[in-house]
């Protein structure tokens, strides 16, 4: 049913321009404002009407069929092709909703190359309306799920969110998208990390990677001369803030030794410095989680190594987080290295 008003949509358009070039043809001038009441305009919101009216049932209320929503993923897909020119089709994804809640239906759609076991689908990401059509994520290598999809949906305090993960051989990046007014907007975290959620923590987790376990350099040598090395991936911390309709990161403060040895039950920085480390900056971040860096400098003759560590301890259920690691006291084991700065 669906496919037969568009087509009659699409026949109603093109005959509409056939008679408007014969009377032209024919030398008869032509009220513009006639040829523009002369052709129906086909947008994406009329398909969707058409889609949602033409397959309605007694039962079923507006529910779409399977093969009418194909038929509206072809347009959007058929719509962004028009705007890409020569792009990598191997996979072609449209994620299809009223993302806002307006009325109107948008798209995600996702067009890539041929899908690799690790680094995914290279392509590109687009938004359609019926107001628009634009690339809002160049070329990026993205992650295909257990599903076979590049999309991972969620809706978070009534708000739809379009998710999809960057990835590479040791790294993962969220993509963050959410519609508002009918415009597409990107969060404030999106690309900074990879989110997830950890059921042992409030909130939602962001892991960081970087390249800051170890630092080497020769006595008087330059900032620039400084090797850094040593791959890490540490979690920051989000939430998602009703007002601005966005995830935003967790504050942290510094706090004293004092405080830290309250909150932990223990005195840990002396446990630290007992175990030959220099301890750093504490922060408390406003999640609860408190984090100590603590580093141990080496010298051979000229050159000087320092590296890198990190304890993390909940205040809400009073443990250190276990994220692994070799050592013999839990405080050890919460080390996920590098420097945390905030």
């Amino acid at each position: 049913m669906m496919k037969k008003n568009l087509l009659n949509k699409v026949s109603a358009t093109v005959l509409a321009g056939l008679m408007l070039c014969s009377i032209a043809g024919c030398g008869e001038e032509v009220d513009a404002g006639t040829a523009e009441t002369s052709q129906e305009e086909l947008t994406l919101q009329d398909v969707t009407e058409d889609a949602t009216g033409a397959a309605t049932s007694d039962d079923a209320g507006t529910m779409a069929t399977s093969a009418d929503q194909e038929s509206l993923e072809d347009l959007y897909i058929s719509k962004v092709l028009s705007a890409a020119g020569n792009v990598p089709m191997d996979v072609q994804e449209t994620l299809v909703d009223d993302f806002d809640g307006d009325g109107d239906k948008e798209a995600f759609v996702f067009l890539g190359g041929e899908v690799e076991d690790v680094l995914g689908s290279n392509g590109s990401l687009w938004f359609v309306s019926d107001d628009s059509c634009e690339e809002i994520l160049a070329q990026k290598n993205i992650a295909v799920n257990k599903k076979g999809s590049v999309f991972e949906p969620l809706t978070v305090e009534n708000v739809k969110i379009v998710m999809l993960t960057e990835a590479y051989v040791s790294e993962a990046y969220s993509q963050i998208f959410f519609v508002k007014d009918g415009k597409c907007e990107e969060s404030r975290i999106s690309g900074t990390g990879y989110v997830y959620t950890d059921e042992k923590i409030d909130g939602f987790s962001v892991s960081h990677p970087a390249y800051d376990m170890c630092v080497e350099y020769e006595i008087g040598a330059d900032e620039s001369e400084k090797m850094v090395t040593g791959h890490t991936w540490k979690n920051y911390y989000a939430y998602f803030d009703k007002d601005k309709q966005d995830f935003c990161y967790y504050d942290a403060h510094t706090i004293t030794e004092e405080e830290l040895a309250s909150i932990c039950g223990m005195d840990l920085a002396t446990e630290i410095r007992n175990e030959g480390f220099q301890v750093d900056e504490i922060y408390r971040v406003d999640n609860g989680v408190v984090i100590v860096n603590y580093s141990k400098k080496t010298q051979d003759g000229n050159t000087v190594s320092i590296e890198y560590h990190n304890a993390s301890f909940y205040e809400k259920n009073k443990q250190f987080l276990d994220f692994g690691t070799d050592g013999d006291k839990p405080w050890q084991k919460s080390d996920q290295g590098g420097i945390y700065s905030f």
